[in-house]
């Protein structure tokens, strides 16, 4: 699903986090009670008291968690690109294009979600080495991801801007299909021709999308590979996690 250097760093921080989660003794049979106790709902406690070192705070909190949001969007992402394919939904009597633009304005709320996620993770990690030993190669290092991601997003956050903050996505081009389709429901021979013009229209611009889609989605993942090689340099010196000196 990802590129090499995408999947290294996520290799990298799962192996680390696995090390938090083996835990001796009994706080291993604590934390196995407290999962269990939350699978169950039965009411009993689903925290245990352990006390996390500096290095464990660090991968949960700085490293996996940030890392984890970013890749569950981009999953979503792709999905998304793949539900425009198909129309499920025929004997349902449902309308196509309001299933279309639904998932369009969806598509475009979770690109502007990963360019804030993308931004806030290394945001974060420059922040975390800002006074470590080899502070001047982090900050040089990941200061050009900033105008790269901005560069990648920004046609689409101008039309999330100026649309889906406000309301539900609309261009010229829904309107129009809004209108073609609204004429195709009347029942003579106008409406059939309407509804011939409507569905040769809806399915270019079906078309359109998927083939954006699926040029964002290439993009995504070559940016992806930039900016997880540029962290794992940082954070995975020789493949062995630098926690940094002052982190706490």
């Amino acid at each position: 699903m990802y590129e090499k250097a995408t999947s290294e760093y996520f290799e990298l921080v799962m192996t680390e986090l696995r090390t938090i989660l083996s835990l001796e003794g009994d706080d291993r049979a604590d934390l196995g009670q407290s999962i269990m106790n939350e699978i169950l709902n039965n009411g009993e406690p689903i925290t245990i008291d352990v006390q996390h070192s500096r290095r464990d705070l660090f991968i949960g909190n700085k490293l996996f968690r940030p890392m984890a949001e970013i890749m569950y969007t981009v999953e979503t992402i792709e999905e998304i690109s793949k539900y425009v394919r198909v129309f499920p939904h025929r004997k349902q009597n449902l309308s196509r294009l309001n299933y279309l633009k639904y998932h369009v304005s969806n598509y475009l709320n979770e690109i502007y979600i990963l360019k804030n996620r993308l931004i806030a993770y290394i945001t974060s990690i420059q922040r975390a080495y800002a006074k470590s030993h080899h502070t001047r190669n982090a900050s040089k290092a990941i200061e050009p991801l900033f105008k790269l991601i901005s560069e990648v997003f920004k046609a689409y956050i101008d039309i999330r801007g100026s649309h889906v903050h406000e309301k539900r996505y609309s261009n010229k081009e829904f309107s129009r299909l809004s209108t073609l389709e609204l004429l195709s429901r009347s029942n003579d021979e106008f409406g059939v021709i309407m509804s011939e013009i409507y569905m040769k229209s809806f399915r270019e611009i079906r078309k359109t999308w998927i083939l954006k889609m699926e040029k964002d989605v290439k993009a995504i993942h070559l940016l992806l590979e930039i900016y997880f090689s540029t962290l794992k340099d940082i954070i995975f010196p020789e493949n062995h996690l630098h926690v940094p000196d002052n982190y706490s």
